[in-house]
């Protein structure tokens, strides 16, 4: 499907898919001239119309309970998010909470990975899957973030097997359909994507603590004269030992032995990782696991890469968690305080404005492991 921008259909589905993303409601677009009010006016000749012509609209008391009190969201169901994650935001855009489809629940951590849709097939692509079982609309694999259970608001309904089945397997694959730079297909993913990105933005802030809140041990209790000389003697391929080379970048850099760990070598799916976890006894590393991960979000905007996903284990109560996002001609530590992990989900905010194409990184994620007598997964 070629998105023609001369089909008066699919112009009208654009703008109508531009005034549901980035505009605010009547409520607030014939009310109070906000800061944030003011900006987007600046930027939306549509607003700016409504506001000059539009009477008020009557003033609504809605009370608006707790989100998300006493549900168990499945997947395969359709929610929509809550109203008090809408607001402004990037762009000078009110975000307004979009119908999210449930795709997996993370035990014990209240977070869930869902897949945005849209209600419009006017803009599906060849890769977006329809709904079924009733519900307009399709859902948008190559958009799924994290959210958290008390972000949900109203369950929708329930999409079809077939929908649930294709997306799950779509996501497997990673493969998307790439469309025309420019073409109004282009243009509308551009806003789903960022709309997604604002809402997992305040779950990160919840389901993930800031900080690294996992990592009560130290780089220091490492041995950095035996470092290398114990990395040797594991199924590891070490890089090129550079003098003075800080514990934490000698890790980022150290890869697994594809021989030894195939699970590396297996040609993973983009969204699969392979995390290296390092046990740490008396100052020296004496054993690596290799353990599954999966990106469960990858996105860049306003010069921040913001990525997360999981991890099915149960480490140790004393961990040190280590991210880079790296490419053979860089290596970039998250920002300080943007990066943790907590029950089996990991994320962290990286700078990038200063690289040309920072999508062509890749995620490493490093595990110090501190046993005590006692801990066990």
């Amino acid at each position: 499907m070629t998105i023609q921008p001369d089909d008066p259909r699919l112009v009208l589905a654009w703008i109508q898919a531009w005034r549901l993303r980035c505009c605010p409601p009547d409520t607030i677009l014939a009310g109070e001239l906000t800061p944030g009010l003011a900006h987007h006016l600046q930027h939306c000749p549509y607003c700016r119309q409504d506001r000059e012509e539009a009477l008020p609209p009557p003033a609504l008391d809605l009370a608006v309970g707790p989100a998300g009190a006493g549900i168990s969201p499945l997947p395969g169901e359709l929610w929509s998010l809550a109203a008090t994650s809408a607001g402004w935001g990037a762009k000078d855009r009110y975000y307004s909470p979009p119908v999210v489809l449930v795709m997996d629940v993370v035990p014990d951590s209240g977070g869930i990975v869902v897949v945005q849709t849209y209600g419009d097939m006017a803009l599906a692509g060849p890769d977006d899957i329809a709904l079924g079982n009733g519900c307009s609309g399709f859902a948008e694999p190559w958009n799924r973030y994290t959210v958290r259970t008390t972000d949900l608001a109203m369950r929708m309904g329930r999409v079809s097997d077939q929908c649930a089945a294709a997306v799950r397997k779509a996501l497997q694959e990673n493969a998307c359909h790439a469309p025309e730079e420019g073409s109004l297909l282009w243009f509308f993913r551009q806003v789903e994507v960022e709309t997604g990105y604002h809402f997992t933005q305040q779950a990160l802030a919840g389901v993930y603590p800031l900080g690294n809140s996992t990592s009560t041990s130290s780089l220091s209790a490492l041995d950095p004269d035996t470092l290398a000389e114990d990395l040797r003697l594991l199924p590891v391929r070490l890089p090129e030992i550079r003098p003075g080379d800080p514990p934490d970048q000698l890790l980022a850099r150290t890869m697994p032995a594809d021989d030894l760990l195939p699970l590396a070598a297996a040609g993973q799916a983009h969204n699969r990782i392979t995390i290296l976890f390092f046990t740490v006894l008396r100052g020296r590393i004496r054993e690596v696991r290799a353990v599954p991960g999966e990106l469960t979000l990858q996105a860049v905007q306003d010069g921040m890469l913001q990525v997360s996903g999981r991890c099915d284990i149960c480490p140790v109560r004393n961990s040190r968690w280590i991210f880079r996002w790296q490419s053979r001609e860089w290596s970039i530590e998250p920002l300080p305080g943007q990066h943790g992990m907590a029950d089996g989900v990991f994320w962290a905010v990286f700078p990038v404005a200063d690289l040309r194409e920072p999508e062509k990184g890749e995620l490493t994620v490093r595990v110090l492991l501190f046993p005590e007598e006692g801990d066990a997964c």
